[in-house]
């Protein structure tokens, strides 16, 4: 087997095993620091814990990637062959418009790479736009009407948690997933 697609099917691997249940172990400990119940004492021992399971969650992700870059192929390059797997693991498509944020490609790759996924999984549309320019990335089903994201969804939770570290944000507008820069208010 190619040397490239083991690494990514090594790192899908990963990614549908054992990130989503480190993820799924971060929430249930935020669940339980919520409680009322909750002994006071127990609170900033859990808190130290979470951290931990957060700072686990971000450099299992971060190795999970790495897997999945290949040194002689551009960002974008690597962008389109993810998108292509996991559009025909669906039997979905793509049209892919523009280049890449210069800034932070990994966060990019990884966040596209997961909405991307939750669309194919979860809506009847065949076909997704989506256009990339410095300050703004959309993704755009071709004829729904409204999308059926969740963020309750692990892997969409994961998606923000990941643009949050850029002080980027996604955001669902009627038909349209945009990943913008997160303005900041002045007061």
């Amino acid at each position: 087997m190619d040397n490239s697609l083991e690494r990514l099917r090594i790192s899908r691997d990963l990614h549908d095993g054992l990130a989503q249940e480190i993820a799924a172990i971060g929430y249930q400990l935020d669940a339980l620091i919520g409680r009322n119940d909750l002994a006071p004492a127990l609170r900033p021992h859990l808190r130290s814990i979470r951290t931990q399971v957060s700072e686990l969650s971000m450099s299992a992700r971060d190795e999970i990637y790495q897997l999945r870059k290949a040194s002689p192929v551009s960002d974008l390059q690597q962008l389109t062959r993810e998108l292509t797997e996991i559009a025909s693991t669906y039997s979905k498509s793509y049209q892919l418009v523009g280049a890449l944020p210069t800034l932070h490609t990994e966060v990019f790759l990884a966040v596209l790479a997961e909405l991307f996924r939750n669309f194919c999984r979860h809506e009847s549309d065949e076909l997704c736009t989506i256009t990339l320019t410095e300050n703004e990335i959309t993704l755009a089903p071709v004829q729904t009407k409204s999308l059926s994201f969740s963020s309750e969804r692990l892997g969409l939770r994961g998606a923000q948690e990941r643009l949050a570290t850029i002080s980027w944000e996604f955001l669902l507008t009627g038909s349209t997933v945009s990943i913008i820069p997160i303005l900041s208010s002045q007061f």
